[in-house]
């Protein structure tokens, strides 16, 4: 057990971080709250939030991640539709859009 925690830190040490160990980002490392407004942005996921499922998302400033945060599930809900189909994803937002219109209205 020792000489696997060693060969574990040396791993570490040289960079050579065993796949067992890599974290895995959702969407590609794309900025997640960029797919919930219907952007792909890249990231190099230096700021990430890790969900209650233990799910990693990145974000590309840490006011996208405020943001995101602001609304979890609503923004990952929108994240996953663009991610899956960005047609539909347009579909969703000018519901919605219509939806605020109808309640200012009221």
């Amino acid at each position: 057990m020792v000489r696997l925690k060693t060969m574990v830190w040396c791993a570490a040490l040289l960079g050579g971080m065993p796949a067992a160990f890599a974290v895995e980002y959702e969407y590609q490392g794309y900025c997640t709250e960029g797919l919930a407004e219907g952007v792909k942005l890249h990231t190099d996921c230096s700021i990430v939030w890790t969900s209650p499922d233990g799910r990693n998302y990145c974000f590309s400033t840490p006011d996208a991640k405020d943001k995101f945060l602001a609304s979890p599930h609503d923004n990952l809900v929108r994240a996953q539709a663009f991610w899956k189909d960005p047609e539909f994803w347009k579909a969703l937002n000018k519901q919605r859009a219509e939806e605020e219109k109808a309640k200012r209205k009221l």
